[in-house]
């Protein structure tokens, strides 16, 4: 997806999209819009076909209603060489807690191919930390019977 609407508080709504130059991009790859009571929230992400581990590969940025950017926070050594990669990215915050559910291509395995699985992070919005994610394989063995059969 590359635009989300969004309604405001005099309710009429706000057309998000990707590629109008609005605010200026954090990372090259898009991958979502949110928005809350207060803020909003874009999620974009950089490939990383070099497996570097100290790359940031995804990024969650803080705006406030006027679109000012607050701040940001980004995922490194997750596992993936092309963030969004073969699905779409979903979002929703329960409390101060943010989840992002997208994929990604992971970095190529001892069988010599890059898979794309699913991504979950957690952020902390108040604190604009990253809490916790999860960027592997649930099951190894699902994944060798997919592959083999």
């Amino acid at each position: 997806m590359k635009s989300y609407l969004t309604a405001l508080d005099d309710v009429s709504f706000m057309r998000v999209q990707y590629g109008s130059k609005i605010i200026g991009k954090e990372l090259p790859v898009f991958g979502g819009f949110y928005a809350t009571k207060d803020n909003y929230y874009v999620v974009t992400g950089e490939n990383n076909t070099d497996e570097d581990n100290t790359k940031e590969v995804y990024r969650i940025t803080k705006y406030d209603k006027h679109w000012n950017k607050i701040t940001s926070t980004g995922l490194t050594n997750c596992n993936t060489t092309k963030p969004f990669n073969a699905g779409s990215c979903r979002i929703d915050v329960s409390g101060n807690y943010m989840i992002i559910h997208t994929c990604h291509e992971m970095y190529k395995s001892d069988d010599g191919y890059n898979y794309q699985v699913n991504v979950t992070i957690q952020v902390d919005i108040d604190k604009m930390k990253i809490t916790d994610s999860y960027t592997g394989v649930m099951d190894q063995r699902e994944s060798r019977i997919l592959h083999n059969g």
